[in-house]
C-alpha cells in the first residue's frame, strides 16, 4: 500500500496487484479498497495491474476537505491525481457510486484512456425516490458524530432498505466498520445527487464499457441500460453474479478484452 497526494493535501491509499496496463478501481458507498481487491487480483492474473483505491475519508485515506459543498470537485481532483501518477494508459473503473464518480471525472476531462462503469446507480423508474433533504440531514449527523445514524439514514433513504432492516444492522458485528467510514457517505451522496441523469455524461468521448451482473437488482439493470444508452461510445456487458455482486473473474475478463479491443 502507498499513498498518492491529491491537490488539497489529502492522501489517497492505493493497493496495487500485478503489473501491466493500470486499471484504477474506485469503490462505492460503505466500501473501502478491500471491496475491490478480489477484482484487482483477478486483473493481475490476466496480466494487468489492478489498483484498488480508498476514496477520501475511508480506509487508509485522509480527507482535508469538509462537507457536501465542493465534494464532487474534490473527488474529481483525486481521480486526476491518481491518473497523473499512473501515466497515460489508464483504464478507470468505478463500482456503484464509484461508477458515477468515474463518469464525472471523465466528463470533467480527466485524461483516462478507457472507462468501465460497474453497477452504477442513476435515477430510473425503479429507483427509490430522491429526497433533497437527505443531504443536509446526512451532513448534520456526520458533523454531530452520529455515524450510526448517518449509516442508517443512507441505507434507508438512499439505498432503499426498509427502515427496520436498516436499524437492525446496528447489532451486527460488522456495523462498526460502516460507522468508521460514515463521513465518506457525504461524497457518495454528493456525486449521485449531482448526476442523477446519465444524459449529463453524453459528452464523455472515451470508450466505455458498462457492466452489470446477470441477476442484479432491477434498479441496476435499468441503470446500466440507461448509462450505456447515454454514452456516445459505450457497450453493455452482462456477467455472472447477483444482488450487486458481479463475479470478479468475469468482470476482469471483460475489462481485459475491452482494453485490448
Amino acid at each position: 500500500m502507498r499513498h498518492i497526494e491529491s491537490s488539497d493535501g489529502t492522501l489517497l491509499a492505493v493497493e496495487e496487484l500485478g503489473s501491466g496496463p493500470p486499471v484504477v478501481l474506485l469503490p462505492g458507498a460503505m466500501n473501502d479498497r478491500g471491496r475491490l481487491l478480489p477484482l484487482a487480483a483477478a486483473l493481475s492474473a490476466l496480466g494487468h495491474r489492478g489498483i484498488a483505491v480508498d476514496r477520501r475519508a475511508r480506509g487508509d485515506s485522509t480527507d482535508e476537505g469538509s462537507g457536501i459543498a465542493g465534494a464532487v470537485e474534490r473527488e474529481v481532483d483525486d481521480v486526476r491525481a491518481l491518473v497523473a501518477d499512473l501515466g497515460d494508459d489508464v483504464t478507470l473503473l468505478g463500482y456503484s457510486s464509484g461508477g458515477v464518480l468515474a463518469l464525472a471525472a471523465a466528463a470533467a476531462g480527466v485524461p483516462v484512456r478507457r472507462l468501465v462503469v460497474l453497477e452504477a446507480p442513476v435515477v430510473v423508474p425503479s429507483a427509490p425516490p430522491r429526497d433533497a433533504s437527505v443531504g443536509p440531514q446526512l451532513e448534520a449527523l456526520v458533523r454531530g458524530g452520529d455515524h450510526a445514524g448517518a449509516v442508517e439514514l443512507y441505507q434507508s433513504r438512499v439505498v432503499g432498505l426498509p427502515p427496520h432492516l436498516a436499524s437492525g444492522q446496528r447489532d451486527q458485528p460488522w456495523f462498526r466498520a460502516l460507522e468508521a467510514i460514515a463521513p465518506s457517505l457525504l461524497y457518495d451522496w454528493a456525486v449521485t445527487d449531482r448526476f442523477p441523469d446519465p444524459a449529463a455524461f453524453s459528452s464523455v468521448a472515451v470508450p466505455a464499457l458498462v457492466v452489470r451482473a446477470r441477476d442484479t437488482w432491477p434498479v441496476l439493470v435499468e441503470s446500466a441500460a440507461a448509462i450505456a444508452g447515454a454514452l456516445p461510445d459505450a457497450r453493455l456487458e452482462v456477467v455472472p453474479g447477483r444482488d450487486h455482486e458481479p463475479d470478479p473473474g468475469a468482470v476482469a475478463a471483460a475489462v481485459v478484452a475491452f482494453a485490448g479491443a
